[in-house]
Order: C-alpha cells, then sequence, then structure tokens
C-alpha cells in the first residue's frame, strides 16, 4: 500500500483537466457533475483531492477569449495557467507535460498526479478508493495500450532544411500481448508510418523505434515518483517543444493532405515515459476496457454498468446528452470495482517486455457520495 495518509488534510490526488481555453460550456457541466463530487472528497474521504482545469499561458492564437477566461476563474477559482502554448490540438502534449511540472510545484505534498480532459467524466468515489488502494510500487495507470515511436532528432534531415517527420505506429492493446508472448509484437511496428509513407529504423529519419505502453483516451494517473522523473526529463522538454513547432508547421504547410497533429496527446506522453525510464521497468496497472468506456449506447446502456469509473462522451453535444451518461454513470448503480491487470514492464531500446504480470482488483468503495 502507499504510505498512510496523515488524517483528512493530506493531499492524496491532484487532477489536471485538459480544456482548451474557448469550452467555457464544456467546463461548466463538469463543475456540475463529476468535479462536484471532487469539491465533497475532503467532507467524506481522509483521501483528499484538488482540480484545475489547465490552460496554456500563451495565448497567442486565441487572444479572443482571454478575457472571458480571466473572469471565468475570478468566479471560479478552478483554472490552471501552465508554461505552455494553447488553442491548437498539436500543442497538447506539451500542455500536459507542464500540467505535471504546475502540479509538482503547487501541491508537493500530492501522492498521485492525475490528467484529465472536459469531455470525459469520471467516479470520484472509484477513483480515490483506487488511489488509496493502488500497490506501492504502482507508478502508472490507464487505459494502457502500446505505441511506438521514432527517436527525436532535432537536426535538419541531410540534405535538407526540413525537420524529422511526424511518424507513430499504434502497437496494440496490452492484454493482447502477454497472454501469447512476454514481448512486444514488434511485427506490428518493424516501421512507422509518416502520412502514409513507411519510415524504416535506423534512417536519419528514424535512428530508432522505441516502444512503450500508454494510457488511452481522457485519463491517465503518475505516481509523485513517475511525475518527478519525466518533468525533470531534458528529452521530455525537448520533445514536446519540437512536436508542437512541427505541429503548427504542419497545418501552415500547403499541403492538404498533412494532420495538423505531429504526435498524439496520449501516445506522446507514453513515449517519453518510456525514455526518460531508460532502460529500466515500470510498474502499472491497466484498467481495461471495462472501466474505461465511450459513451454510446453499444459501450454504456441505459443500465449501466457497476464497473465503469471513466466515460468518454466526446464532446457530448448538449447538456442534455451530458446528463443523461452522467446518470447512467453516477447515480445508475453503485461501484463494483473488477479486475485489473498489475504488470511490471522492462522498457529497453527499441523493445519492452513483460517482467510479470498479475490480475489485482481494487476493494469496493467504503463510503457513497
Amino acid at each position: 500500500m502507499q504510505e498512510p495518509l496523515a488524517g483528512s488534510n493530506s493531499l492524496a490526488l491532484a487532477i489536471g483537466v485538459m480544456t482548451h481555453p474557448a469550452n467555457a460550456a464544456m467546463r461548466g457541466r463538469a463543475r456540475h457533475t463529476w468535479l462536484a463530487d471532487a469539491l465533497q472528497t475532503d467532507r467524506h474521504r481522509s483521501v483528499a483531492v484538488v482540480a484545475r482545469f489547465v490552460v496554456g499561458n500563451q495565448f497567442s492564437r486565441c487572444k479572443r477569449v482571454q478575457e472571458a477566461l480571466a473572469i471565468e476563474h475570478a468566479s471560479f477559482h478552478d483554472i490552471a495557467y501552465v508554461q505552455a502554448p494553447d488553442c491548437h490540438k498539436g500543442f497538447g502534449g506539451e500542455k500536459v507535460h507542464a500540467w505535471y511540472a504546475y502540479a509538482l510545484a503547487t501541491w508537493p505534498e500530492a501522492k498521485w498526479l492525475a490528467k484529465m480532459e472536459d469531455d470525459g467524466m469520471l467516479r470520484m468515489d472509484a477513483l480515490t478508493q483506487l488511489v488509496f488502494s493502488m500497490p506501492r510500487d504502482v507508478d502508472y495507470a490507464g487505459f494502457m495500450q502500446w505505441q511506438a515511436t521514432c527517436s527525436l532528432v532535432l537536426t535538419p534531415m541531410p540534405g535538407s532544411r526540413s525537420e524529422q517527420p511526424c511518424a507513430g505506429c499504434w502497437a496494440g492493446y496490452f492484454t493482447d500481448t502477454h497472454a501469447r508472448k512476454p514481448w512486444i509484437r514488434r511485427h506490428r511496428c518493424t516501421s512507422v508510418n509518416s502520412f502514409g509513407t513507411q519510415i524504416w529504423p535506423g534512417s536519419a529519419q528514424c535512428p530508432a523505434i522505441y516502444h512503450a505502453p500508454f494510457a488511452c483516451g481522457p485519463f491517465e494517473l503518475r505516481s509523485v515518483r513517475l511525475a518527478i522523473t519525466v518533468a525533470s526529463c531534458k528529452y521530455a522538454n525537448d520533445y514536446f517543444t519540437a512536436m508542437s513547432r512541427r505541429s503548427l508547421a504542419l497545418q501552415q504547410s500547403a499541403n492538404p493532405q498533412a494532420s495538423p497533429i505531429c504526435s498524439s496527446t496520449d501516445g506522446s506522453q507514453g513515449h517519453v515515459i518510456g525514455r526518460c525510464i531508460g532502460n529500466s521497468t515500470l510498474d502499472l496497472v491497466d484498467l481495461g476496457d471495462h472501466v474505461q468506456k465511450y459513451a454510446i449506447d453499444s459501450q454504456f446502456p441505459a443500465n449501466g454498468s457497476a464497473g465503469v469509473m471513466i466515460l468518454h462522451p466526446l464532446k457530448a453535444p448538449n447538456a442534455a446528452y451530458w446528463s443523461m451518461f452522467w446518470n447512467r454513470l453516477r447515480k445508475g448503480v453503485p461501484f463494483v470495482p473488477k479486475s485489473m491487470m498489475r504488470a511490471r514492464v522492462a522498457l529497453n531500446a527499441s523493445q519492452a517486455q513483460f517482467v510479470s504480470w498479475a490480475r489485482w482488483t481494487p476493494p469496493r468503495p467504503r463510503h457513497e457520495l
């Protein structure tokens, strides 16, 4: 178990909710639903939680919303301005990275740090119990999947003034791999894709491919140990700065087929975690697809599910839609935790490998809000 918490004033968790500065409606819905649970945590549990909406403090691309955002913050006092650009989807990875640095400096007493998104919702009764019961050696949790990304090259490509192309590969679901082989199925990512062009490792464009797990979707959880390691890692700072710069260049390019995103927000976090840890092991918990669902009837029907903690409405079109799925998630049934996978993964150059894995079930919440 984690070190015992010293009473009700101990801060267990700081959650950063990624939001576009103009998404005032989404923030309002969150405040009246799952974030209202977070605000009640102190009165109902020995686990204290703080939550902030996260925006970048560089507004060059959306100055028109700056004044409205300042008024909103003056009313709710729940917006964190982090050292990152904003108002472009390609800046997402850098903003998440900046959140962890901000949280470490602002709440040094916190035991865990988390990232959420404003188009997702979660059950705080389930999350606080998960945090309280997390095994001592676990540093990372989320709906785990595998990715492979080229190592960063900052110098221009030989014979060109162009930067390294954006390229990556999705390498499968976490639970797809360990049952058959203890290593990642590397045939999925023997090369990486860059807008339809295959790039091979060992080339100037891609010196090496690094496999690492990442938390897919709106939620991830990091121990302070892991957060400190990544926040103080020069490679991470260089990588995210480069991804933001290259994403902006893609948007401004004349190529109509170019994506405005150089790397995904989720996958890029896994890449830098793998690189910053180096030749070492990472202990994690895969929440699985039974804990995190999309807000569609086929995945989350009207009668709800007792084991779902995270729901991803994907930019709910209106308040009624959001409220309907929130009621399904939080009001329908008591939360009953299901079995998750706890694993230790060895992260080495160009390969990741399972060292051990086992099923783990957190205890049921002791209180209901």
